[in-house]
Formats: structure tokens, sequence, C-alpha cells
């Protein structure tokens, strides 16, 4: 495949972060101690294994649903997408984190996005892209400091692991990260939700039980704001300033009360959420 010379240079080995070399097929680290090498597959990027099903790939029908109704849209997606269009505007390069089937923001002008996801048929969807990567925030394919803006549409949520503890690790993990890969000056723009205080210790006391009898049908973590902002502060690496922006919506509004739920409608002071933008400002 073609990519443009200065997209290819902020592509890394996730593994050494070293540079990578992109063929029509294959993708192989450049340092030979490392070793690493991934695959094209029809203009995505396999930066992961790839094959098996996402957990967006087998609910594919229920996320459109809900995605696409007029309550979702109005609550969850207007104002926080021209909130996007506001932060992201002239960033040269944007790395969209869970980025799906298409961008929840208009695109920039100017910019060139790279799109990660852990669903290659999301991916394939996507039109709004310069870049198709199938890999992990946890390990992101991306070069040191060499993104202006890393954003991430509820995608952190969807950060888990096998329990409540494993859970903290990748998105530890993951926020390290996105500290390595922005520039001096660049800036972070986290969209999710912020359980109520009660939701957040029954989620904590109850997800390792769910999770088992469940297994990956439970792909949801929601973090209280203050605990995801003590985290960012750790994993960073750099002194970084934070805004908050917490978004409303009319409280009569009703909405789907979730994926598997979306004949379920619930209003939205009933909704034990704040939505919440957390954009930092990394030195």
């Amino acid at each position: 495949m073609n990519l443009d010379e200065s997209l290819v240079r902020v592509l890394a080995c996730p593994r050494c972060h070293g540079p990578i070399d992109v063929g029509p097929t294959r993708l192989a680290c450049k340092a030979e101690r490392c070793g690493y090498a991934g695959r094209v597959d029809n203009g995505v990027l396999l930066f992961a294994d790839g094959g098996a099903s996402s957990f967006f790939d087998e609910r594919t029908d229920a996320m459109d649903r809900v995605v696409n109704d007029p309550g979702t849209r109005a609550l969850f997606y207007e104002a926080q997408g021209e909130a996007a269009q506001r932060h992201l505007a002239g960033a040269p390069v944007i790395l969209d984190v869970g980025c799906g089937a298409a961008l929840q923001y208009p695109r920039p002008s100017g910019s060139r996005v790279i799109g990660l996801d852990l669903s290659i048929g999301l991916l394939r969807q996507n039109k709004d892209l310069d870049v198709a990567v199938y890999g992990s925030a946890t390990e992101l394919p991306i070069g040191d400091r060499s993104v202006d803006r890393v954003v991430c549409f509820y995608a952190v949520h969807h950060f888990v692991g096998g329990s409540v503890a494993a859970n903290r690790g990748t998105v530890e993990r993951a926020f390290a990260e996105f500290g390595r890969v922005l520039r001096p000056g660049g800036e972070l723009l986290v969209f999710d939700l912020s359980p109520w205080w009660l939701v957040w210790r029954a989620q904590c006391m109850a997800w390792n039980g769910v999770r088992r009898m469940l297994g990956s049908r439970l792909d949801m973590f929601f973090w209280r704001a203050n605990d995801l902002e003590q985290l960012a502060a750790r994993q960073l690496g750099r002194p970084a300033h934070l805004d908050r922006e917490v978004f409303g919506g009319d409280p009569l509004m009703f909405i789907p009360a979730g994926v598997g739920l979306s004949w379920l409608r619930v209003p939205r002071v009933l909704y034990p959420f704040k939505i919440c933008l957390y954009r930092w400002r990394l030195a």
C-alpha cells in the first residue's frame, strides 16, 4: 500500500518503538534485534493478532440502534462532536483511539487522522481515516512524541481485563502510551461517562463476579472522574494541565438504557452517569 512518507514516519514498532517498514502486505521493524513483524490486509495495518471477533463486531446492529437513536445523538454526540471539532482544529496529526466505523466529529481541515481500533470490520468501514490501524491502546504502534492530538471518544471504558485490578492496569498502560506519543504541547481528549458514587461502588464490588459469569460479554468498566484524573496524573509521564467539561442535557429526555437494552428507555435525570470531556495539555 502507498502511504504518505510523513505518516510512515509517525508509525513505529509497538514493541520497541523503532521505525517500521510498511510494505504492500507486510510490516517489519527496522531494528534487527527486535524482529517484530505485522501484516497489511486490504488497507488495514495489522499491528496485533487479528481474526477473533471483537465486542463490537458481535453487536453491530445493537450498537447502530443505540448510537443513531435521536436521544443518544442529542445527549452524547452533538455537543461533544462540536467540542472535539474546536479542540482538534489545526492539529497536523490526530490519533483516534477506538475510532470505530466513523469519526464522531467533523474531520478537521488539513489534519491527517490515524484511526486505531480492535475491530478490523469497523476499521474497513471507516472512510474518514488516512491510516487504519488494528492495534491496542496499551501498545501503540506510534513513535515517541509524534502526534499532536490523541482522542478517545467513549473508548476508555472498554479498556478492560479479567478483573477490576486488570482493568486499572490496562488503563494505566494506555495513558502511559498516550503520554509517550504526544508531542510537547499536545493534547489528550477523553470523552467518557463518570458513574454516580453508589453506582461506582456497586460496580467495583460486583464486577469481578459478573465478569467470571459473562466472560468477554462484559466489556465495560466506568471510571469515576476523580479516579481517572489521578490515574492520568501518575501515568502520562509529564506535567499536564487538565480541564474537565461536563455535558448536561434535558433531564426529561428519554434515552436507551444500554447496548443490550435499547428497548428500555430512561429519562436523563435517572441516567446514573455524568458525561465528561477530560482535556489534558502536556508540557
